[in-house]
């Protein structure tokens, strides 16, 4: 994302707030690799929209989202349960990839609707 940023391409979405607030402390805990990791979070993230979720409890609410969706050049839709990060491509993750502008139409609203609702 951060690389198609640079290139001037616009890009939204809602990124869970508190798992990522816990990545950055372990990234910089890191060295360079930390510290890379950093800056291109840097280039990004004034472009998404943090969604803070209540610690689970059984009687509490339950607003944790766990979505992991893109959607490319309003044409391509890419979701599953593979989180976007380097760790997932360690894991056994799933992911599809669909090529239709209807679908791809549909998650865009989905997600501009997501924004707009945590903005």
């Amino acid at each position: 994302m951060a690389e198609a940023v640079e290139r001037g391409v616009e890009i939204s979405g809602v990124y869970h707030g508190p798992e990522m607030d816990m990545a950055l402390r372990n990234f910089e805990k890191s060295t360079k690799t930390g510290q890379a990791k950093i800056a291109l979070w840097d280039a990004v993230k004034d472009r998404l929209i943090p969604k803070h979720s209540t610690p689970y409890s059984p009687n509490g609410p339950h607003d944790f989202m766990h979505n992991k969706v893109l959607v490319v050049d309003r044409k391509r839709v890419v979701t599953g349960s593979f989180n976007f990060s380097q760790n997932a491509t360690k894991n056994a993750e799933n992911m599809i990839t669909m090529h239709d502008e209807t679908i791809a139409g549909q998650y865009d609203q989905y997600i501009k609707n997501l924004v707009s609702k945590y903005r």
